[in-house]
């Protein structure tokens, strides 16, 4: 398991009751259409190729922390 210097600070905070958590809208299905973009130019490297498939019933946007999401 890789840790970030964030995933500290995070832990850091909430020991601290510090935690801030944001919630907001975010498109669900275009996040995923970026990281989906994100892996395949790496993959492509790789000659390897990643197909998806996004379900008609995801909801199209949802509440959430968008600093955390990424």
């Amino acid at each position: 398991m890789q840790f970030k210097i964030k995933d500290f600070q995070q832990v850091y905070n909430i020991s601290e009751n510090k935690f801030r958590h944001l919630n907001e809208q975010l498109n669900i299905k275009l996040a995923f259409e970026d990281i989906v973009n994100i892996m395949n130019a790496d993959l492509k490297g790789r000659s390897i190729e990643l197909v998806t498939r996004i379900e008609v019933d995801v909801p199209e946007t949802i509440a959430c922390d968008v600093t955390k999401f990424k």
